[in-house]
């Protein structure tokens, strides 16, 4: 029965290698030939993820509902949302789901574990960990910093401090992100350690700056993995997006 199992198991690989050979080799992209024969991008989210998707009333709004919804504008198509629980995400993109929406965008960070079923884009944004200091510290390099690392404890941030700082330089109070990142704008804290999402609010307000990036958690779009066309045109549009000024807009509208 085992056997069985395994020769089942090695024919569903084989059969998504070679939806994904056949992608590549040329043949027309299913997804995007369906997306621009009806004029829609179907996109699946979970509207309960701030502050990358929600619902105001019956309308979608979000850093990723403007995102997708600018991406799909300068394809020429319109969008359809999906509400679909964060754990349903990823299969809701599998080329066997008879129900496969064209793209998922719900805040989600880049998963190896996915890429045998998911084509991923650009990065749009970054979550990692930032080593925050006063706007008005003039220092250039991490090692000029002698006081106080705020973190939030438990955080990624406080596990970063604790390789990169002895422990007593480590304010010990339960802080928050946001918290943390106030210690240093009110000067009781050299630096702190936290996630680019949060850092971008205070960046944004010209309160403090980010000495040193310290990790990275590259925020994607994930489409089927046959999409290879839909793949392209949405790499293609972030590109231009950003060097446009356009993400950095975004994020100034949805970090303020």
């Amino acid at each position: 029965m085992r056997r069985l199992f395994d020769i089942l198991a090695i024919c569903i690989l084989l059969g998504y290698a070679w939806l994904a050979t056949r992608s590549q080799g040329g043949a027309d992209d299913p997804v995007w030939q369906r997306a621009k024969a009806r004029g829609v991008l179907v996109v699946g989210t979970d509207f309960g993820f701030l502050p990358f998707a929600q619902l105001d009333g019956q309308t979608p709004i979000g850093y990723d509902v403007d995102l997708v919804e600018e991406l799909a504008r300068r394809l020429d198509l319109q969008v359809e949302w999906r509400q679909i629980g964060y754990d349903g995400l990823f299969p809701a993109i599998d080329p066997a789901n008879p129900n496969q929406v064209d793209l998922i965008a719900a805040g989600i960070i880049q998963n190896p574990a996915e890429a045998w079923r998911a084509r991923y884009s650009q990065a749009y944004l970054d979550g990692g960990q930032q080593l925050l200091v006063s706007n008005t510290n003039p220092i250039t390099q991490q090692s000029q910093l002698s006081g106080l690392i705020a973190v939030q404890l438990g955080s990624p941030g406080e596990s970063l401090a604790r390789q990169l700082f002895s422990s007593q330089r480590i304010a010990n109070s339960p802080y928050t992100e946001i918290a943390a990142a106030d210690q240093v704008v009110r000067g009781f804290a050299d630096g702190a350690i936290i996630s680019n999402l949060t850092a971008l609010e205070t960046n944004n307000r010209q309160q403090t700056r980010t000495l040193a990036s310290l990790s990275y958690e590259p925020f994607v779009l994930a489409m089927p993995i046959t999409a290879y066309e839909l793949h392209n045109q949405i790499n293609r549009e972030l590109g231009q997006l950003h060097a446009e000024g356009w993400i950095a807009k975004l994020n100034q509208k949805w970090f303020p």
